[in-house]
């Protein structure tokens, strides 16, 4: 069989292809088959299977896209918040700050302006009692003189025992206290 093939080399080589391989057990007949099967069948398939399964798989890899752009939206808008709320209370912290001082300040000139009105108080007060004094000592004073006059004049009343007038008393009086 070897020699037949190799005289026949020369001649009709697809010949001698489809003889060997009918020798193995290949008959084109079957293969030729196959393959219009197989072209059917791919043609098929590539019209009513591969069409819809690439659409899907084109919208599963857009959905998944779209779910890997949200995400990382997600993460900056997460991240800027963060930044945001970090600048958020570092504003409340320095206003609060401010309020603080500025409520310190505002106390200190209440308690300043307290003092101040307390001190023309008590002065105002200091005052008035000096003056109620002064006027009381007057009074006293007077008091008094009236009553040295009054026991002067009965003790010279007596000491002279003789009557004298109201108004010579008086006058003696006068003319006593103008000489101390």
């Amino acid at each position: 069989m070897t020699s037949r093939v190799c005289g026949k080399v020369n001649g009709n080589n697809v010949y001698i292809m489809l003889e060997i391989l009918g020798n193995i057990g290949f008959d084109w007949h079957i293969a030729l088959a196959n393959i219009a099967n197989f072209l059917i069948i791919f043609f098929v398939l590539k019209k009513f299977a591969f069409g819809p399964i690439k659409k899907v798989i084109a919208e599963r890899a857009n959905r998944i896209q779209e779910g890997l752009d949200n995400a990382t939206r997600a993460e900056t808008a997460l991240t800027m918040a963060g930044e945001e709320r970090s600048r958020v209370l570092a504003k409340a912290e320095t206003e609060a700050t401010d309020v603080i001082a500025s409520a310190k300040k505002s106390g200190d000139a209440l308690v300043l302006a307290s003092k101040n009105a307390a001190e023309r108080e008590a002065e105002e007060i200091l005052a008035k009692t000096r003056a109620r004094l002064i006027r009381e000592q007057k009074e006293m004073e007077m008091a008094v003189n009236e009553k040295i006059v009054d026991t002067v004049l009965l003790g010279v009343t007596k000491v002279l025992q003789e009557e004298v007038n109201q108004e010579r008393g008086e006058k003696i009086i006068k003319k006593f206290l103008a000489q101390s």
